[in-house]
């Protein structure tokens, strides 16, 4: 496991908005899957740097990261992972919002479609009837959250994109604001 790794699942002391009558603090480590999807990506990124100048050994990271990646997190589903929020935006229609996560320790975003045309088939949107709507709409950049969700893919055209800024596609289940104490 990477130092990035490593440091991403420390324990942190934060209060959930649920917390109960006295205010207790509840323990919220990053989950293991969390862990290894941190690493995978962030390890690419110092692969990818470290080969310049060698286009064979540039052409491997992207699926070896990806295959860490799938073996991270199966099949997508992801619960209880920790994330500071990049961007919340409005689609153009005002018919969903966006959201942009950085998630703990990680040099990459989980990430919805910004428009409609992009989200296809995906169905990333947080449409603006939806109690996640609501959510999201008190949320701006810096604020920590824990979500579930499912990560559909890596978006971006290019190896170099995908490994220098990679921006995964998720579909949000759960977004719950994280409150220090």
């Amino acid at each position: 496991m990477s130092f990035r790794a490593t440091s991403a699942a420390a324990l942190l002391s934060i209060c959930l908005s649920g917390c109960d009558q006295n205010n207790q603090t509840k323990m919220l480590q990053v989950p293991a899957s969390e862990a290894s999807f941190v690493a995978a990506n962030n390890d690419a990124a110092i692969e990818w740097d470290a080969s310049q100048g060698n286009d064979i050994r540039l052409n491997k990271i992207r699926p070896a990261r990806d295959a860490l990646v799938k073996e991270a997190i199966g099949s997508g589903d992801v619960t209880g992972w920790l994330a500071t929020v990049k961007e919340v935006g409005q689609w153009d229609t005002g018919s969903a919002a966006s959201l942009t996560l950085v998630p703990e320790g990680c040099d990459c975003t989980v990430e919805t479609w910004n428009n409609g045309i992009s989200d296809a088939g995906d169905n990333t949107q947080i449409a603006t009837k939806s109690a996640m709507f609501g959510v999201v709409s008190n949320l701006q950049a810096g604020d920590q959250v824990v979500f579930d969700g499912h990560i559909l893919r890596e978006r971006s055209i290019t190896d170099a994109g995908s490994i220098t800024d990679p921006a995964w596609v998720t579909r949000f289940t759960r977004i719950e604001p994280i409150h220090s104490n």
